[in-house]
């Protein structure tokens, strides 16, 4: 329900600490307990995350897409539709949470994407500038292919 409820439309998975974060305070201020175990990369990690994310990418909620270190998932935001209707039905107090956990996961995945590798492109986007002689004068074609 966090994805439904203004949470980021992508879910990082080598850098998901913001995401088990967002579980933890949530079942926090709903009263819930979660089991979590020590994780090098997350931190406190919530038990059973893993397996609710490939669920989710069975069901078609979450399309996974990316290489390397930004491989992520997806929202399918019309496979969200069944989620955002259970919100819906929420008590008041409980959507406030979920809503409010849901904001600041987004804002916390946002900065974390600052530091996120970005995708190498060629200087000046071609791939390459090649002097040719023309009726004995140098131009500059570009290489696109």
């Amino acid at each position: 329900m966090l994805l439904c409820a203004g949470g980021p439309s992508r879910v990082y998975c080598r850098f998901a600490w913001p995401a088990h974060s967002a579980v933890r305070r949530v079942s926090a201020g709903l009263g819930a307990d979660v089991e979590t175990h020590t994780d090098a990369m997350v931190g406190s990690a919530v038990v059973g995350f893993a397996e609710a994310i490939r669920h989710l990418v069975g069901l078609g909620v979450l399309i996974p897409e990316g290489t390397g270190e930004t491989i992520a998932h997806s929202t399918d935001s019309d496979r969200l539709r069944p989620y955002r209707r259970r919100l819906m039905r929420l008590s008041p107090m409980q959507a406030a949470v979920i809503a409010r956990t849901a904001a600041r996961w987004t804002r916390e995945q946002r900065a974390m994407e600052r530091y996120l590798p970005q995708p190498s492109v060629p200087a000046a986007g071609y791939a390459g500038i090649h002097a040719i002689e023309e009726d004995s004068q140098k131009s500059l074609t570009l290489d696109l292919g």
